[in-house]
């Protein structure tokens, strides 16, 4: 429950050696970083467990997808749009490491852009690996960042979404 944040992986990590009887993970998230929801991703695969959405967006859905067996709650959604940086963290990450790109914000701006398009194809090729189906994949990358897409669940069905 809460924002995926950095100190994720290790709480999840923790909770799942310690309790070996888990077997699912239940989602209620609106989302946060998705590095960080791409390595606890490993953590759900590595500890073969299935996930259930009672609410889940952004970057959630990594988590979500990461699950053997994903269930939705009935009466919610998933929620998806596409990568980006608030521009405050934009401010703030370049205000600390202008020195790097020689004080030079078209360099900058470069490295935003790749940056943002390797995160996208991390995404896609997750999204492969767990079986989505790429038109789906598309569609939930191209829902601007300010918005949010809620496809109904039969579509997350046919997309190998969820997967009951």
């Amino acid at each position: 429950k809460g924002d995926i944040e950095v100190d994720l992986y290790i709480d999840i990590k923790s909770t799942l050696i310690a309790n070996p009887s888990v077997t699912r993970l239940i989602l209620d998230s609106e989302g946060g970083l998705e590095d960080t929801a791409l390595d606890v991703s490993d953590l759900i695969i590595d500890f073969e467990l299935d996930t259930h959405a009672i609410n889940c967006a952004s970057s959630c859905t990594i988590l979500f997808v990461s699950g053997n067996k994903r269930t939705l709650q009935r009466g919610r959604k998933l929620g998806f749009h596409r990568t980006y940086w608030e521009a405050t963290d934009l401010e703030h990450y370049y205000g600390f490491f202008k020195d790097e790109y020689n004080n030079n914000i078209f360099d900058f701006t470069s490295w935003v852009y790749d940056d943002a398009q390797e995160t996208i194809f991390k995404k896609m090729q997750f999204f492969i690996e767990r079986g989505v189906e790429p038109l789906f994949i598309i569609k939930t990358l191209q829902t601007e960042s300010e918005e949010m897409w809620y496809p109904r669940r039969k579509e997350l069905l046919n997309a190998n979404f969820i997967t009951e």
